[in-house]
């Protein structure tokens, strides 16, 4: 095992502004603190065009650690990032099979020293429990599997809806959690090695632990509306009554 000194973020959110951005925003952050040199790929609405594709391997050929960062939707991953990696497992396989690919494909899953970069996750959603993220974690880990890199674990949040997309510093007390966890990651990333234990159980807290019940509820059924409000929802609709 040694130190990690060059790594890829991977911002999976296609949205511009998103709770993902400030996440990996707030753990490059912290990685260079450590004195690591970070680059953010971001994957967009459209999906991964060729010409991102082929961006990657001259970024991931001087990586020694590759970080994917992402949103949960409808208990999996979004699909311009499941798309992004499907595509990048497709050129490994590819690869393996034959090496007179394109030039976009031949360095697609190398990293530095000619082998595979390490691989870490950073899931979150909205919902506190952690089974509704597990599926994303056991993708990325396929994922990683595919492409001969090596997984050294996922850390995963819950209930990072009041992040709202602003920076994780003006989130107070609410991003405690995920605060504290990615320090704890980037510490562990830095090395190498596999997440430990610790740190997985402390970024997997709830972040509403320290209120009432009760109020957790009525804050949650207040952002639902919301949201409701803001993108005129018909909540009373019923397009499968019939």
């Amino acid at each position: 095992m040694c130190r990690v000194t060059n790594l890829l973020l991977i911002d999976g959110s296609p949205r511009a502004r998103s709770n993902t951005g400030s996440i990996v925003t707030y753990l490059a952050g912290r990685l260079k603190d450590l004195r690591a040199t970070v680059d953010v790929f971001h994957v967009t609405s459209r999906g991964p065009s060729d010409e991102e594709v082929c961006r990657l391997p001259a970024i991931i050929r001087n990586c020694d650690a590759v970080v994917l960062a992402t949103p949960v939707y409808f208990d999996g991953l979004p699909a311009v990032t499941h798309s992004l990696l499907e595509r990048v497992a497709a050129v490994s396989v590819a690869l393996s099979v034959e090496r007179s690919g394109t030039d976009c494909v031949g360095a697609a899953v190398v990293g530095t020293g000619g082998v595979g970069p390490v691989f870490y996750g950073v899931v979150h959603s909205g919902f506190v429990e952690a089974a509704q993220r597990r599926s994303a974690l056991w993708t990325l880990e396929l994922f990683a599997r595919a492409v001969g890199w090596s997984w050294q674990g996922g850390v995963s949040f819950g209930g990072t809806s009041p992040i709202d997309g602003r920076p994780l510093e003006e989130v107070g007390r609410l991003a405690t959690v995920v605060r504290e966890g990615l320090e704890l990651a980037a510490r562990e990333m830095i090395t190498g090695g596999p997440l430990s234990a610790a740190t997985l159980a402390a970024c997997g807290r709830s972040p509403f632990a320290f209120l009432p019940r009760s109020v957790v509820i009525r804050l949650i059924n207040a952002r639902t509306r919301s949201i409701v409000r803001r993108n005129r929802i018909d909540v009373t609709a019923l397009p499968y009554a019939d």
